[in-house]
């Protein structure tokens, strides 16, 4: 099975909407995607006025070649994609989130990305940018580019440890 694990970074972190695509004061910074073998991390609209139609092409590419989207809290980047016009209904989806939630018979309801990729086996997320950046009022278009590629790449992996363990425990 082809799987793609996919995670958005939103401007708006500061507002009440939380990042939400259907605010329309938010814009989408980045798309990470990665698959078994590669990641990649494509900026949207983290700079105002640079074009970014081919980026979505090639993320919509990547979409229609995978057997498996995975997230982690899927509704909220699900959003974005069709917000920006990427096609995912004909894919079947992973929410690790909501996988999560059934396997802990239903005992926390909104499990973090954090504690859910440490339950199986890792390091937890990178939290430079949430401690330095998001806690201290400042959003997502002020994080320096690098340092949020490196943040959306570990939010990536973190997913993808999450969703392995979960398969693995389902398995079992």
């Amino acid at each position: 099975m082809k799987y793609l694990i996919v995670d958005t970074e939103s401007t708006g972190a500061q507002r009440p909407s939380k990042g939400s695509a259907l605010d329309p004061r938010n814009r989408l910074c980045y798309i990470g995607y990665a698959d078994d073998v590669d990641c990649f991390t494509i900026p949207i609209e983290y700079e105002i006025g640079i074009p970014y139609g081919e980026s979505l092409h090639r993320i919509q590419l990547y979409i229609d070649n995978s057997s498996l989207l995975i997230f982690f809290n899927a509704k909220h980047d699900l959003h974005w994609l069709r917000r920006y016009g990427i096609k995912f209904q004909h894919k079947p989806i992973w929410d690790c989130q909501l996988a999560e939630f059934i396997i802990n018979g239903q005992e926390t309801p909104f499990p973090s990305l954090d504690d859910v990729s440490r339950k199986y086996g890792h390091s937890g997320k990178f939290k430079e940018v949430e401690e330095e950046y998001y806690s201290k009022g400042k959003d997502t278009d002020e994080v320096p580019r690098g340092l949020l590629e490196r943040y959306l790449g570990g939010d990536l992996s973190c997913t993808e440890r999450a969703f392995l363990g979960q398969v693995e425990y389902l398995q079992s």
